[in-house]
């Protein structure tokens, strides 16, 4: 399954990363109806875990053969729930998003060629049936122009999606996690505050290992590191972070359990900011969970 990579402009030099898109459902011809999933003991083969700090994701869709051809589809968001008792996990699903799309006539192009054939359409239309929460946005613009469907996933442990080809050939779905309005207008407003006024300020990656020291932010000389913000959260294992000045603490540990939510809430002024000590590097350690992510620090 291969994406395309915003790493670099006009590259895709250092592979997936921070939203990468990647090939979902690819080239499927089933034609049976799409029912309402089951609770199981383990991740379904297509299921697709969410280890992405954005919690919005955007669907888009296509396949073959033909324009104004038809693909039923749901997109199926688990959750993994545990007993009282502590017993072995169960994950549950729910429907997220049910209804169609339609093709239109733009192909994917020869630079598409690995994400499916070249002569594959993408969708123009998107009919959303069932009205759940979770969706977002539907950009339906049903002008040969691609559609693509918004979906809140925040609270779900996977997604999978589904696809029933009704009068098409074969269906490809796409998926690719967005950064949600919202935090880039908070960004914004946080980055433009007259407190920070002969600060450089930056909007940082964070991609931390387990059981270990990763820089938030590198020392910059003579400078102390406010963090105005840490958006993310961990992986697959629960565990703990801890922020730090150096190898100094400047939380106390913090649990973490399987997609926590984000630790550190925006805070325009520095005053209120955790803060190293000059020349010092803002610091993460990690115990036991990864942290996958991004903060907004000022120096």
């Amino acid at each position: 399954m291969s994406g395309l990579s915003t790493t670099a402009p006009g590259s895709l030099a250092g592979g997936p990363g921070r939203r990468t898109g990647r090939l979902v459902v690819d080239g499927a011809t089933a034609t049976a109806a799409l029912s309402n999933p089951a609770c199981v003991a383990s991740l379904p083969s297509n299921a697709v875990r969410l280890d992405d700090a954005s919690p919005l994701h955007r669907f888009i869709f296509g396949g073959t053969d033909a324009a104004d051809e038809v693909v039923n589809y749901q997109v199926i968001a688990w959750s993994k729930f545990v007993g009282d008792d502590g017993s072995a996990p169960v994950l549950v699903p729910r429907l997220a998003a049910k209804g169609s799309f339609t093709l239109g006539s733009q192909t994917y192009g020869s630079g598409g060629a690995n994400l499916g054939a070249s002569g594959n359409l993408f969708a123009d239309t998107i009919t959303e049936d069932l009205g759940s929460p979770a969706v977002v946005n539907v950009h339906s613009p049903a002008d040969n122009t691609m559609a693509w469907l918004d979906l809140d996933l925040s609270d779900a442990f996977a997604y999978e999606v589904e696809t029933d080809v009704d009068t098409a050939a074969s269906a490809d779905v796409f998926c690719q996690p967005v950064t949600p309005a919202w935090i880039m207008s908070a960004l914004k407003a946080a980055l433009a505050s007259p407190s920070l006024s002969g600060y450089t300020t930056e909007v940082v990656k964070i991609d931390a290992a387990a059981g270990a020291q990763t820089a938030i932010k590198a020392a910059v000389s003579g400078k102390v590191i406010a963090c105005h913000a840490l958006l993310g959260r961990a992986g697959t294992d629960a565990g703990s972070i801890k922020i730090e000045s150096n190898n100094t603490a400047l939380t106390g540990t913090m649990p973490m359990g399987i997609y926590s939510p984000n630790p550190v809430p925006m805070e325009k002024d520095r005053d209120f900011c955790l803060k190293t000590s000059a020349g010092e590097a803002l610091n993460m350690t990690t115990v036991a969970c990864t942290f996958d992510g991004w903060a907004v620090v000022s120096y």
